[in-house]
C-alpha cells in the first residue's frame, strides 16, 4: 500500500481520481490511505490541494488505528534533511542542475556542479539520498545523503547535457569481486546494505572467507571505492586487480598524510 501512495507515477493518477479508470481501493487500503495522509511525511509527497481531494474522496472512511506497531531502533529523524526533499524533487522534475556544497566528513567540504537524476530513501537510516552526475570531475556518479548537503543553488541545464547523460546511463556493466572474513559475519548485513547499489551476489565459501560478486558502471567507480573505504577491513576488493591497487594507493596516501601530521 505504501508503494502505491509514495510512487510518483501513482500520485499522478491520484490527481485524476475522479476518472473512472482510477484504481479501485479495498476498504483496508482506504483506511491505510486515510492514516498515511495524516502523517508528517505525507507533506513531502502530497500538496495541500492533493490532500484535500483525497480527503473528499475517502469521505467517512475511518483511518487505520495502529496501537500495536512498534518500530525498534528507529533513528532520530533529521528534520532538516526532510525539508530538502521537495525542492530537490522539483529540481529533478524540472530538468535543472545544481551547484552543490556538501561534506564528506567533519573536516572535508566540497563544491560541485551536478546533474541530479534520482532520489532514494533508506528506511533503516531514515535518510534521503541524492544521486547525481559530477559535472566537474569526469562525469562520475555520486550519491550524497541529504544530511551532508550544506547548501545548493538551482541553475539552468544546458541542452547538450541531456544527450551526454543518456550515454552515461546506457553504459555497460563491469564486474568486481570482494571477500568478507568470517570473523566479520555479524557485520554481513551492514556490508550488504552498504553495497546494495551494486547488487552483491554470494559466489562461494573459501576457507575463512566469503566471496561476493558485484556489478558497476565505469562512472560509478569512484562512488563504489568510497563505499569500500567506509567498510575498511570488513570487505576487501580482490578483483579486478587495478581496483585493489587504487584502494592500496589511497590507504598509502592517507598513512603518509597522518604520518606527516605526527612529525
Amino acid at each position: 500500500m505504501i508503494s502505491k501512495i509514495y510512487n510518483l507515477e501513482i500520485l499522478n493518477k491520484i490527481k485524476k481520481f475522479t476518472n473512472d479508470d482510477f484504481c479501485n481501493l479495498s476498504n483496508k487500503e482506504m483506511e491505510w490511505l486515510k492514516y498515511l495522509i495524516n502523517t508528517d511525511e505525507s507533506d513531502s509527497f502530497l500538496s495541500v490541494e492533493d490532500k484535500k481531494e483525497l480527503e473528499a474522496f475517502l469521505g467517512d472512511t475511518k483511518a487505520s488505528i495502529l496501537p500495536k506497531i512498534i518500530i525498534k531502533n528507529k533513528p532520530e529523524r533529521n528534520k532538516e534533511s526532510w525539508a530538502l526533499l521537495w525542492p530537490l524533487v522539483k529540481t529533478i522534475l524540472e530538468g535543472k542542475n545544481l551547484i552543490l556544497r556538501f561534506k564528506l566528513s567533519d573536516s572535508e567540504e566540497f563544491k560541485a556542479k551536478c546533474f541530479p537524476y534520482k532520489i532514494e530513501f533508506e528506511f533503516y537510516k531514515d535518510e534521503w539520498y541524492l544521486l547525481w552526475l559530477n559535472l566537474n570531475e569526469d562525469r562520475k556518479k555520486m550519491k550524497t545523503q541529504f544530511s551532508s548537503i550544506l547548501e545548493f543553488e538551482i541553475i539552468e541545464r544546458e541542452n547538450e547535457l541531456f544527450k551526454e547523460a543518456e550515454k552515461i546511463f546506457l553504459e555497460e556493466y563491469l564486474f568486481a569481486k570482494f571477500w568478507v572474513d568470517k570473523k566479520y559475519i555479524d557485520d554481513l548485513k551492514r556490508i550488504i546494505l552498504t553495497l546494495i547499489d551494486f547488487n552483491p551476489i554470494f559466489e562461494k565459501d573459501i576457507q575463512n572467507n566469503l566471496l561476493f560478486k558485484i556489478k558497476y558502471k565505469p562512472s560509478e567507480e569512484g562512488y563504489m571505492l568510497q563505499k569500500f573505504r567506509q567498510l575498511g577491513k570488513r570487505a576487501i576488493l580482490v578483483e579486478p586487480r587495478f581496483l585493489a591497487e587504487k584502494m592500496l594507493f589511497t590507504y598509502r596516501k592517507s598513512l603518509e598524510r597522518y604520518s606527516n601530521n605526527q612529525s
